[in-house]
C-alpha cells in the first residue's frame, strides 16, 4: 500500500474531489496547510539603514493537503487524476508525494491491510 499526498491550490479542491470520486477513489482526507514553494513565499520587507542588504521574511501561503491510501497498482492512475485536475501550467500547481505504508487498521471492523482502506 502507498499513501499519496498532494499539496494543491485551495480553489482546486472541489474539482479534485469530484474527479477522484468519479474514478472510484471516494476515501480522501483534505487538510488546510500553510507552506511555500517556487511561487515565492518570500517577501522583501525593508532595506537596512544606509542602503544595506534587504531583510527577508517568509510568507507562508494557504494550500490544501490531500491524502489518499491505495494499493500499489493504483498509484499511477491516482497520480494522473490528481495531476489532471490541478495542472494549470503555472508555478504553484502543487506537488504529489508517494510514501510506503506498512500497515492500515480499520478501527470499527479490525480489518487490516488493503481490506482496511476499501
Amino acid at each position: 500500500m502507498k499513501e499519496v499526498m498532494a499539496i494543491l491550490r485551495r480553489h482546486r479542491t472541489r474539482e479534485t474531489q469530484r474527479a477522484l470520486a468519479e474514478a472510484g477513489f471516494p476515501g480522501v482526507t483534505i487538510v488546510d496547510v500553510l507552506g511555500r514553494g517556487r511561487e515565492s513565499g518570500l517577501a522583501y520587507t525593508a532595506t537596512r539603514e544606509g542602503g544595506g542588504e534587504q531583510e527577508v521574511s517568509m510568507a507562508f501561503l494557504p494550500k490544501k493537503m490531500l491524502q489518499v491510501v491505495v494499493e500499489d497498482g493504483e498509484v499511477p492512475r491516482l497520480i494522473g487524476i490528481i495531476a489532471a485536475a490541478n495542472r494549470t501550467g503555472e508555478i504553484g500547481d502543487g506537488k504529489i508525494f508517494v510514501c510506503p505504508l506498512s500497515q492500515a487498521v480499520q478501527i470499527r471492523t479490525g480489518n487490516t491491510g488493503a481490506a482496511a482502506v476499501r
